[in-house]
């Protein structure tokens, strides 16, 4: 079921589990308190969402936290705020997605409105998990993009200490081939070689990355330790 973590409490967490409800959904949205209230219109505090994912863990309950990058406004530490404070709350289901602006809703009217829209990439984007059609003064074109690419592993560096040099330095190696001038292809195959690394190299719990559908999850068989 989808819940919010403003409504919701240990009261109504135990009924559900009574009731059989295996797994909740949240948007968490963003790590950025400046963008939750004045862009996403969505005055909810760090400890409420911290709260709402102890709870569920407490019932057992599996939960998930949606998320998006590439909002409009947003700098480059709010960006990495959603990855921190996902690390903090350790949803077991964390989805991943790049904001689209979308006509005849509040926000997306005023994206097109105040031209934070590139119209030539959003004329040819054909989801939400390719690249950021937002003007941003904080990001360059296909940056964000590349972002999601490596958002395990930025979720890792934050989740995992124990890890997180190795998780730096990977993130670090595809920026870098990028501003080398590497193919898309050439920085995908890399990403792809190196996951295939990881899950033999690395302890779960940990994020894997899932490259047609961004729905990142812990291995269950680990969630006690």
């Amino acid at each position: 079921m989808l819940s919010r973590v403003d409504t919701f409490d240990e009261t109504i967490c135990k009924d559900l589990k009574e009731a059989g409800v295996g797994i909740i959904k949240f948007g968490v949205e963003t790590g950025s308190l400046r963008i939750r209230k004045k862009i996403l219109n969505r005055n909810i505090q760090d400890k409420a969402i911290i709260k709402a994912f102890k709870i569920c863990k407490q019932y057992k309950i599996e939960s998930w936290a949606f998320n998006m990058v590439g909002l409009p406004t947003e700098t480059k530490k709010e960006l990495y705020k959603t990855f921190e404070l996902n690390g903090k709350i350790k949803p077991d289901n964390f989805w991943l997605s790049i904001y689209y602006p979308i006509e005849k809703t509040h926000l997306g009217d005023y994206c097109f409105a105040n031209k934070l829209v590139d119209t030539a990439i959003f004329g040819n984007l054909k989801d939400y998990r390719t690249e950021s059609p937002i003007i941003s003064r904080y990001f360059k074109n296909g940056e964000i993009g590349l972002v999601y690419k490596v958002a395990a592993w930025i979720l890792n560096y934050y989740a995992y200490p124990k890890h997180k040099e190795i998780f730096r330095k990977l993130i670090a190696k595809v920026f870098r081939l990028r501003k080398e001038g590497a193919s898309q292809a050439e920085i995908e195959n890399f990403i792809t070689t190196q996951n295939t690394y990881l899950y033999g190299e690395l302890i779960p719990p940990y994020y894997a990355q899932k490259f047609k559908h961004i729905a990142l999850k812990i291995n269950s068989r680990y969630s006690k330790q």
